[in-house]
């Protein structure tokens, strides 16, 4: 692996993917300590702060009351206001304070600000709007109070600002045909739209793309071999939409144990990747990439996803779930995977959950209908939410939306007439529409295998 690609990788991992929820709660701490989230080089540079450089920490002294530390700020609350902007709102400590200082930093490019020192003073205000900020990028804020020359280590929280594109990657059965990345605004329905296109291209190597993962500026895509004998290249990845994809090798699959091929690329929350293949294995990258296990976690698989426990749930074409816990630090030791559940006669190719209900959500296509089912992450109690989304109608890719509140989620469906749709429901299976119409029409087996949101670069 080259140099660039090593380091794309480190920030990629680094991420942390967050729940459902545009609103909440942090535990407040006066830990000044804050342990950094990536490895990038440069901090943003469109953020402007009010230097406070008169104001530093400041142990409290028993003869001089006046360098005494403030109480510090509670209740921290940090709302998301859109893909740009964020709400840091406080309740003031009991005592004398006279002011506040909130200093926040983007983590695809830079460390948790360790204090509040060149943060923006807001006087007496208990709230603050940051602005300017990157989309689907996770923030650390430190909200701190001040009184004379002294400063509180201040209380902290992270949040994932909103997300303004949707990503999808759409791949096809026949190699003749290219596989294509759709780049689609977020917010209202679209309906039949013209979006930004990134295409894979075709070649004589090349193999379905099933899987898409976002990363700050891009995103990487896993790729179905049509044989195992096909080695190298089961993740490309590209740095910008539209640009040249990168070297086939990105993550070379020499040594591997598995034998399948790779239906789906997703994350752990402490950063290592998952590439999950068609022989039931998920194969874990550790932060510069390298191979550091091979997991035999179901009987098949098109889905691996991280669940708020812990624990990983992989589902299988049989509609078989099934989960596995860690059984000590890193991804090399696993508990003997368990059956969770299993949808009788579905045909599953989607899988996502959602912390807001602790669900998985599973798109099936077999039995008496073409079906999604909420499923209790604990118990393993299954409920159909959407009964039939079309006759002659596959599910592909599901996706809790991360700018909702309620466990909202898309779908990508495939008809036999080659027509390629994004639908968009709420939580409970209801309030469908149409996000994106008509996508494809190219191919019959050109199916919206993924679907992410993307970050943007710092």
């Amino acid at each position: 692996m080259g140099k660039t690609a090593k380091i794309a990788t480190t920030a990629i991992i680094a991420l942390v993917v967050n729940g459902c929820r545009s609103q909440m709660v942090v535990k407040t701490t006066s830990d000044s300590s804050e342990a950094p989230r990536g490895t990038f080089a440069s901090a943003p540079a469109n953020q402007t702060r009010t230097p406070v450089s008169a104001i530093s920490p400041v142990a409290a002294s028993p003869t001089d009351q006046a360098s005494a530390p403030p109480p510090e700020p509670t209740n921290l609350v940090l709302a998301r206001d859109s893909s740009s902007a964020v709400t840091a709102s406080w309740t003031s400590g009991e005592g004398t304070t006279d002011g506040f200082v909130v200093a926040f930093a983007n983590l695809n490019a830079d460390a948790a600000p360790a204090d509040c020192t060149g943060g923006t003073d807001v006087g007496q205000a208990t709230s603050f709007q940051a602005t300017g900020l990157k989309a689907q990028s996770q923030y650390a804020f430190r909200v701190c109070a001040r009184a004379g020359d002294a400063i509180s280590a201040g209380v902290t929280g992270t949040v994932t600002t909103k997300y303004a594109y949707v990503l999808v990657a759409t791949g096809s059965n026949d190699i003749a045909n290219d596989a294509k990345v759709f780049r689609i605004p977020a917010g209202a329905p679209v309906g039949n739209i013209a979006s930004d296109v990134w295409t894979v291209g075709s070649t004589a190597d090349d193999r379905p793309v099933r899987g898409l993962l976002a990363i700050p500026g891009g995103f990487l895509l896993s790729v179905a071999h049509g044989s195992t004998s096909v080695d190298s290249a089961p993740l490309y990845k590209t740095s910008a939409l539209g640009a040249t994809r990168q070297s086939s090798d990105y993550l070379a699959r020499t040594g591997w144990s598995d034998p399948g091929y790779y239906q789906d690329i997703s994350r752990t929350t402490d950063g290592y990747l998952m590439l999950t293949s068609t022989s039931g294995h998920v194969e874990f990258f550790d932060h510069d990439g390298a191979h550091v296990y091979d997991l035999a976690l179901n009987t098949d698989g098109f889905r691996t996803v991280e669940l708020g426990d812990g624990r990983i749930a992989s589902v299988s074409w049989a509609g078989v779930i099934t989960t596995a816990s860690r059984t000590g630090p890193g991804v090399t030791g696993w508990s003997t995977p368990t059956v969770l559940t299993t949808l009788a006669g579905n045909q599953a190719f989607g899988l996502d959950y959602c912390a807001a209900k602790d669900k998985i959500y599973v798109a099936s296509n077999g039995g008496a209908g073409r079906t999604v089912s909420a499923c209790d992450a604990s118990s393993g109690v299954c409920q159909e939410i959407v009964s039939d989304y079309g006759p002659a109608t596959f599910a592909f890719a599901i996706r809790i939306d991360p700018n909702a509140d309620d466990c909202a989620f898309y779908l990508g469906i495939t008809s036999t007439s080659a027509k390629t749709d994004i639908l968009h429901y709420d939580g409970d299976g209801g309030g469908r529409v149409v996000f994106a119409d008509n996508l494809r029409s190219d191919d019959v087996y050109n199916h919206p295998y993924a679907i992410d949101f993307e970050i943007e670069a710092p």
